[in-house]
């Protein structure tokens, strides 16, 4: 089909059968549409007022292109044009519509670009592949779980307090304005790779970031945050953690029992403030599960805690009270004056590692 449809008057439903291929050469306004092919090739954008249904074994996204339409069914494979380059712009109008992918994206050729407007929910049953994944105007969740995704980079505005919930074959990175999110929102990132944001993108939730990189050994989070509020939930980063907040905090969600949540950090862990400050002084919770790695700049801990990697050096200068801690992983000063009533807890994270002191004056 190569002629323009429903062009000056949209069309009523518009429903097309073959045990062949169907080619949808140009563009189709509609009141609702159901393909039942073997294989579908659109060329053209695609409009309907009501549902578009996608039935057989693959649907080709041909070229750039938008489909529009009050709810989608995407019952076949869908596929790129051009692998790696092709980008599809999903809008779907209805109040509470659902999106949801049952079968593969880009699973013979990957996706340039994904681009979802959903006035629901974002689910899937089989894996995406695709360079770029942009969501915008999601009211409901978007949970993405398959462990074969592969997504390269990712945005995300969440009208409501919708939360996602994402696993990453690789790494990811978020870019534009990154994650914006309500007051509820929350997010649960699994990536066997980097988790990094770039040109500006932010994380601005007020809900709980949840990151784990642990299956794989380097894996790096550098994030930017501006809501103070928002909390870490249990976390495991192989690699770096890098925290950029409103405030320089770090927040660990809480139970009722007044527990915090875990942060297991494989390497350097470092809270910066909006300015590119470094508190060297945040909480790391109280729950006996975090285990932290080193820190670039002296130490991973409260103000009397002290957690670095390898053999510890103690050295206490008895005339100012000063206790310093130092080791391949940094080093930390003590004013002990200051600590007269707070306990001190030095830890080798190491584990096995020697720690030696000695008592200096003057």
């Amino acid at each position: 089909m190569s002629d323009s449809l429903g062009a000056s008057e949209a069309l009523g439903a518009v429903s097309l059968n073959s045990s062949a291929e169907i080619n949808l050469c140009s563009t189709l306004n509609s009141s609702s549409l159901l393909v039942s092919c073997g294989t579908v090739n659109l060329y053209d954008d695609i409009t309907t007022s009501g549902a578009q249904t996608y039935n057989g074994t693959s649907l080709n996204i041909a070229a750039n292109l938008a489909l529009t339409a009050g709810q989608f069914h995407f019952n076949s494979v869908l596929d790129a044009g051009e692998d790696g380059v092709t980008t599809l712009t999903l809008c779907s109008t209805a109040a509470g519509a659902d999106l949801n992918f049952t079968n593969q994206v880009g699973s013979v050729r990957r996706f340039g670009a994904l681009d979802l407007s959903v006035d629901g929910n974002i689910t899937q049953a089989a894996s995406i592949n695709s360079s770029g994944l942009y969501i915008s105007n999601v009211s409901g969740d978007v949970v993405l779980l398959d462990a074969s995704n592969d997504i390269d980079s990712l945005s995300a505005n969440l009208t409501g307090n919708g939360s996602i919930s994402l696993r990453d074959a690789t790494g990811i990175t978020l870019v534009g304005a990154g994650i914006v999110g309500g007051d509820l929102s929350n997010i649960y990132i699994k990536a066997n790779g980097t988790v990094t944001s770039a040109g500006g993108a932010i994380v601005d939730i007020g809900g709980n970031l949840t990151v784990d990189t642990s299956e794989f050994e380097a894996g790096t989070v550098v994030f930017n945050n501006t809501n103070a509020i928002t909390t870490i939930d249990n976390t495991f980063v192989a690699g770096n953690f890098t925290l950029t907040t409103l405030d320089g905090n770090l927040a660990y969600k809480t139970d009722a029992n007044g527990a915090t949540s875990f942060l297991q950090v494989g390497d350097i862990l470092k809270v910066l403030n909006a300015s590119g400050v470094e508190n060297l002084n945040y909480s790391i919770g109280n729950n006996s599960d975090s285990v932290f790695g080193s820190s670039l700049s002296g130490g991973t801990g409260a103000l009397n805690e002290v957690l670095l990697a390898g053999e510890l050096v103690l050295t206490f200068n008895s005339s100012n009270n000063i206790l310093n801690v130092s080791s391949a992983g940094g080093s930390k000063e003590l004013d002990l004056d200051l600590a007269i009533n707070d306990s001190i807890r030095i830890i080798a994270n190491a584990g096995g590692q020697n720690i030696s002191g000695t008592n200096t004056q003057g």
